[in-house]
């Protein structure tokens, strides 16, 4: 399943801890403009779609009138990271 995602999601999924977002993580892609923001989004989509993250119900700000979801780890995204919590 880990081949099929972009290199960009299989970081997102590595990094990700529950309450918090890697989308805050400079290792990630560091969202200093608007093209990078989009590029998380889309490997969260791609998350999401493999059934390894699920919106977390909650939002938060990037900056002033800029918000996205929170996520969560899913059962299988918690097996395919090594999380057992």
């Amino acid at each position: 399943m880990l081949d099929t995602l972009s290199p960009l999601a299989r970081r997102l999924l590595d990094l990700h801890k529950p309450g918090d977002p890697p989308q805050y993580c400079s290792r990630v892609d560091p969202y200093t403009d608007d093209g990078a923001l989009a590029r998380v989004d889309a490997a969260y989509s791609e998350l999401v779609a493999a059934g390894l993250v699920a919106e977390a119900g909650r939002v938060r700000d990037f900056y002033p009138g800029v918000s996205r979801p929170m996520y969560v780890l899913t059962p299988a995204g918690r097996a395919l990271n090594g999380q057992t919590s």
